[in-house]
């Protein structure tokens, strides 16, 4: 399998924080262990066929985006395992910055554990959040540092252009000859 920006590598971390407008995050660092679902924008749809309708195919309406919900396995430190259950059931800002530098930021609630047995003795547990409103994905840091070189290339070409074309133009009023009434 191809590892891709949101493989939960080492060093994956889980951030929490209040919910604002720019939520300071505190990190539960290398816990996260696998990702059992990513939450995404996934349309609702619902049945409004109407019996006296004059097609015989269902129709349905849009409804809001439903991010599902959002399964991770994390290791059991207990430290890190006791925190994190302290944020159940409590509308929370989270942030998952995975190693590559890309992230996942949303508003959830913590629903609870399920506690599993994985490899050789190994405790682990699988927490589930419910997102609530967006979630945000950024790609990772390398990605949005090129886009952004992109875009401030892009803006100095267009301001050079501009610069050029007044140039121009106040070169091209200069050597134009006087208007008329310049008579000696």
């Amino acid at each position: 399998m191809t590892a891709n920006a949101y493989d939960a590598a080492p060093g994956t971390t889980l951030g929490y924080g209040d919910v604002a407008d720019t939520p300071t995050y505190t990190d539960l660092e290398n816990f996260i262990k696998a990702w059992n679902t990513i939450p995404g924008p996934i349309a609702e749809a619902f049945d409004i066929t109407r019996t006296d309708q004059t097609t015989n195919g269902r129709q349905y309406g849009v409804g809001f985006d439903d991010p599902g919900k959002l399964v991770v396995t994390v290791g059991q430190d207990n430290a890190q395992l006791a925190t994190a259950l302290g944020l159940r059931r409590v509308l929370k800002a989270y942030r998952i910055t995975f190693a590559s530098g890309a992230l996942v930021e949303f508003n959830a609630i913590l629903l609870g554990p399920t506690f599993t047995v994985a490899d050789k003795d190994e405790n682990s547990v699988q927490l589930t959040f419910q997102p609530s409103g967006d979630v945000t994905f950024s790609p990772p840091e390398s990605v949005r540092a090129k886009t952004y070189r992109a875009q401030k290339l892009k803006a100095n070409a267009k301001a050079l252009a501009e610069k050029s074309a007044a140039a121009e133009k106040a070169a091209a009023e200069a050597l134009a000859p006087s208007g008329a009434g310049a008579r000696s």
